[in-house]
């Protein structure tokens, strides 16, 4: 399943016909249709709306071709963490130990529910 997500001043103007084909989803997906499309409208101001860009997309994905990646950033993060790595810049605004085992257990569940599917 994916989630396209546009933000733009004219957003409703954009097709995307691409994505609605059916043939671009497995056989064996029984929706056939694998995009949520979500788009957001914006009024254009002065203050440079999303860094200055007049549209931003982004394409968010579900699958386990993520697991490796997520596993190598989560070890190399929990091992920054037990040499104390940056940790006083965290700290200084509140964010404390637990807060970061909190958030590695949460990415290891994670890892372990994507290698168990």
């Amino acid at each position: 399943k994916c989630l396209f997500a546009l933000a733009a001043t004219d957003s409703e103007s954009v097709k995307f016909p691409g994505f609605v084909n059916p043939d671009c989803y497995a056989k064996w997906d029984s929706r056939r249709a694998g995009l949520d499309l979500l788009q957001v409208r914006y009024e254009e101001k002065a203050d440079g709306v999303l860094g200055g860009y007049e549209k931003t997309a982004s394409l968010l994905s579900n699958s386990e071709n993520v697991v490796a990646s997520l596993s190598k950033v989560c070890s190399k993060a929990q091992d920054m963490f037990h040499a104390r790595a940056y940790i006083h810049q965290y700290e200084k605004y509140g964010v404390e130990k637990d807060d970061f085992k909190d958030s590695f257990v949460k990415i290891e569940q994670t890892i372990h529910d994507y290698n168990s599917i």
